[in-house]
Parts: C-alpha cells; structure tokens; sequence
C-alpha cells in the first residue's frame, strides 16, 4: 500500500501526523510505486534538484531537498517582505519630512538602521562625515561671529 504520507515524511523518515493535519496531500493514494515518483519528479525539478541528483537519491534525500528548498522560499519571501516594509517606512519618513518640514523629522534613517550588522562600514563612514560636516558648519558659524563682533567693536586693527 502506497499511501500518500510520502510527502510528509520527516527527516527521520517517519510521518509527524501533527504537522500535517488537515493536509489534502495525506489523502492521495498510488497504486504503484512508479505513480508516486512519476509525482515527485515534477516537484523535485521545480525545487531546483537535478535530472542525476534525483534518480541517484534516496527517496528521503528527495523530501529532504524539496523541504529545504520550501524553507528557503519562505525565508526569501519573509525577506521580500521586510524590504517593502521597510520601503513603505522609508516613503512615509520622506513624505512626512516634506509635508511637516524639518522640525518633526530629526533625519532619514539609513540601511544600518534597518539592517543592522550588514552596513556597519557605510555607517562609520557616514558617521565620520557627519562629525566632519558639524565640525566645518561649527567652524563657519564661528568665523561668521567673528567677522561680525570685528566689524561692530573694530577689533583684528591694529592702530
């Protein structure tokens, strides 16, 4: 008896029925052997798994790749949505900055922020030249007063 519990088998090779409860697939059966590979091999193709690695597999290798291949899309989906989260945020920041001025909106977040630990380079960078344009803007304002307190008290003269 071929039931259809083959897909769900775990990586022990037993089928966990709480994980799958309420699937359509553990209600398939196969009269032959050939008929559950002749189903698997199109699922094995679209999981990226090759003509040779899936005839030279064992039937548990194959669930186990076609397993790891759907947790992989699933942590690339989660991803994709992290990045169009983070987009939107992005979009609001800017649109709020725009529509409010710049008292509400100290700066625009950048990639660190979001991806911490991925951009720490661009971010000491960013730092560096942030501390550099305070610093030249602090430097600036200073030689304006300057300028300025001469002009009015006529100091810098001499005689």
């Amino acid at each position: 008896d071929f039931s259809g519990k083959w897909f769900f088998l775990t990586g022990s090779g037993r089928y966990d029925e709480r994980k799958y409860r309420g699937s359509k697939r553990a209600d398939v059966e196969y009269q032959t052997l050939s008929d559950m590979i002749n189903e698997l091999y199109p699922i094995a193709l679209d999981c990226c798994i090759s003509t040779d690695a899936f005839w030279n597999s064992s039937f548990g290798d194959i669930i186990d790749e076609i397993d790891s291949y759907r947790r992989r899309e699933k942590y690339k989906q989660k991803q994709q949505a992290i990045h169009a989260h983070n987009l939107a945020q992005q979009i609001i920041e800017g649109i709020n900055l725009i529509v409010n001025g710049n008292d509400n909106q100290k700066e625009m977040h950048g990639l660190w922020d979001y991806y911490p630990g991925l951009f720490e380079e661009e971010k000491e960078k960013h730092k560096k030249q942030q501390d550099y344009n305070e610093f030249e803007n602090f430097k600036a304002q200073r030689r304006k007063f300057a300028n300025y307190h001469n002009r009015k008290y006529g100091g810098g003269k001499n005689g």
